[in-house]
């Protein structure tokens, strides 16, 4: 992997606008895309820059802070390499090239892989990561080749080099996609390979400058880095470097330590997490190792509500955009404005992790605050993923969006609204965050209390409009089980019939200026919670016996959480 020279570093403009490419990797990205986003938008209409760069900031040149270890990176293009050679040779690690994106596998990584390990080199994998691709699918293609985390080798590596033409919020919110997926599956924070242009000028985020930094430039001793980070780990000083037991041309790299320190780095010198020790990590999950890695929240076995104060409630996004508004369920909701965009800008998830499986009737719910007409909202459930058009402009209170059946825990199991409803962001259409509800179907085993329940946790009405059990279901419809309707039908079915919203990552914050609020608010309420579940922290509430539905408090089965209001990004484990 490197990085191709950039011009004159006081020639600022310039650098911006120079394309990354690896020298020995695929071809530049395609041409950027329609302007629609909000931060583009915003720039047309004159509106200052948030993204633009500090020309009057210092350079942040940054030297080793001693000893350095010397290894190198590798991909296909180095052909076959004798890694014996290599050893032999004095270098001590290699990060080796898995694929570039989901298009290309690299064919020479296991080889690489077995090669370098065999010869006693401490590895680490690497993926040139394409912001216009599933940044999942990515990872997951990084996380097979690898295989499971462990002493000798170094954390994954995400090459960001490109924007593929989207806005630097929606480059930064795919990397970040893939950066939680990564982390939450290895237990470590994955490296990030870079160029001070390139960061500043594609990406523009600070959110990661506690994580460890691959600098790329060639020539200086020391490396100027991206002004959000203030040291290196690992510095790419070459892409001409010539090494035993490989033919022509290889990058060449120097880690940020000895070699002592290098070995710490690899894998922990050897020491794991075990569940149960008290850390998260090693590729712990609140499913494998709850007692480590505790989950948001419960839902009950029969049934619950999670609202946007609660804990396993995520917004995701740049935080400018999210607004809060008192009205909705409990008096408060969140909101953003609708967008036309290929990739959302700012989205929620409300995270599902249940205490019992089983068929679930799920509903959200709508006030007349929201004028979206094309909400989509996507449910990950036990059998694959449903997306249900919602009109939220018809308000209507509660509004089914289906009944699904889910595994016990969590296993990525959601509910999921993207912000890009292909209404244009110049309506300003304010889309609504609010509470949704879980009813069970069936007869739980358990109620909240403990004791066997012969008794449903909801009404068994059968399945609306939009149940999908069948896996994969595109798309389902929704109804409105309070008053109103979906789509303006009848209050007790109609169906919604806005268009779908794209599914896939990715955010860009631009302004949102014009709302009927001023920015992100501390409006909340309690909705009648006890004050002990209060400060305990509640993500989900469970239904009294003899509620109709489920809207009682929360089970988070003594985990000590704390009930907050998010307005960030994505909580890490």
């Amino acid at each position: 992997m490197q990085l191709t020279p950039f011009a004159a570093a006081t020639l600022v403009s310039l650098a911006f606008a120079l394309p990354l490419g690896l020298a020995c990797d695929l071809e530049p990205g395609p041409e950027a895309a329609p302007v629609t986003s909000r931060a583009a938008i915003d720039a047309a209409m004159g509106a200052a820059g948030e993204l633009a760069a500090d020309v009057d900031a210092l350079p942040a040149v940054v030297c080793a802070d001693g000893p350095t270890v010397q290894g190198i990176d590798v991909s296909y293009w180095q052909g076959d390499i004798d890694w014996k050679a290599v050893a032999g040779d004095g270098i001590k690690f290699a990060i080796i090239r898995a694929s570039d994106g989901t298009g290309y596998i690299d064919s020479k990584f296991a080889p690489n892989w077995a090669g370098a390990q065999d010869n006693g080199i401490l590895v680490g994998a690497y993926q040139y990561f394409r912001p216009s691709q599933d940044p999942i699918a990515q990872a997951e293609i990084l996380l097979d080749k690898m295989g499971p985390y462990a002493a000798g080798m170094l954390p994954p590596v995400i090459d960001v080099e490109t924007s593929e033409g989207l806005s630097p919020n929606q480059v930064a919110n795919r990397v970040g996609q893939w950066i939680d997926h990564v982390e939450a599956a290895t237990g470590v924070k994955p490296i990030i390979y870079t160029g001070k242009y390139i960061w500043e000028g594609q990406v523009a985020s600070a959110e990661w400058a506690d994580y460890p930094l691959w600098i790329a430039q060639y020539g200086p001793e020391c490396p100027d880095l991206p002004k959000q980070w203030s040291d290196w780990m690992i510095f790419q000083t070459s892409s001409k470097g010539s090494v035993s037991g490989i033919a022509g041309s290889v990058d060449m790299n120097l880690f940020n330590g000895d070699y002592a320190a290098l070995e710490d780095f690899a894998g922990g010198g050897g020491v794991m997490t075990m569940c149960g020790d008290g850390k998260c990590g090693g590729g712990e999950s609140s499913d494998s190792c709850p007692a480590d890695c505790p989950p948001c929240g419960i839902i009950p076995a029969e049934g619950g509500l999670i609202d946007d104060a609660d804990a396993c409630f995520h917004a995701h996004g740049n935080p400018d955009y999210w607004y809060d508004n008192a009205s909705g369920w409990d008096g408060a909701l969140t909101w953003t404005h609708a967008i036309d965009a290929a990739a959302p800008d700012n989205f929620a998830v409300w995270e599902l992790n249940f205490d019992e499986a089983g068929s679930y009737r799920v509903e959200v719910y709508i006030d007349g605050f929201g004028q979206s007409q094309e909400s989509a909202y996507l449910i990950t459930h036990q059998d694959g993923e449903a997306e249900v058009p919602v009109d939220q402009s018809a308000g209507g209170g509660w509004v089914e969006v289906g009944d699904y059946d889910f595994k016990a825990g969590g296993y990525g199991q959601q509910v999921r609204l993207n912000d890009n409803t292909g209404e244009p962001f110049s309506e300003k259409r304010q889309l609504v965050f609010d509470a949704i509800r879980l009813t069970r179907l069936d007869a739980p085993m358990t109620t909240s209390d403990g004791s066997d329940s012969g008794t449903t946790g909801g009404s068994d009405s059968g399945t609306t409009g939009g149940s999908d059990s069948s896996g994969g279901s595109d798309s389902a419809s929704a109804t409105s089980s309070d008053s109103g309707s979906a789509s303006g039908g009848s209050s007790d079915s109609g169906s919604a019939s806005g268009g779908s919203a794209s599914a896939s990552g990715g955010t860009e914050g631009g302004s949102s200026d014009g709302a009927s609020d001023s920015g992100p608010s501390s409006a909340s309420a309690t909705g009648g919670l006890d004050d002990d579940f209060d400060e305990g922290g509640c993500a989900c509430r469970a239904a009294p016996a003899d509620a109709p539905a489920p809207l009682g408090l929360l089970l988070v089965a003594g985990l000590g959480l704390v009930r907050r209001r998010r307005r960030s990004t994505v909580a890490r484990r």
